[in-house]
């Protein structure tokens, strides 16, 4: 897998935690996202669990197109 897919799904990853942690905060500053109550960990957590979908689904992807 090339290192854009790696770069897309990172980021992709990463804006839709964005958006789902800014749809819900009380506050609009990324300093801030990152530094009450422990969003930073939260953050990370849900970035990974969102790239764990989204790399399962693209091999599921694959593995149906080459057959």
């Amino acid at each position: 897998m090339r290192l854009k897919r790696h770069i897309a799904i990172l980021a992709s990853c990463l804006a839709a935690t964005f958006f789902l942690r800014t749809t819900n905060a009380e506050t609009l500053t990324v300093s801030a996202l990152f530094l009450l109550n422990g969003n930073g960990i939260a953050l990370f957590v849900y970035t990974l669990l969102f790239m764990a979908v989204a790399y399962t689904g693209y091999w599921i992807y694959i593995r149906e197109k080459n057959f």
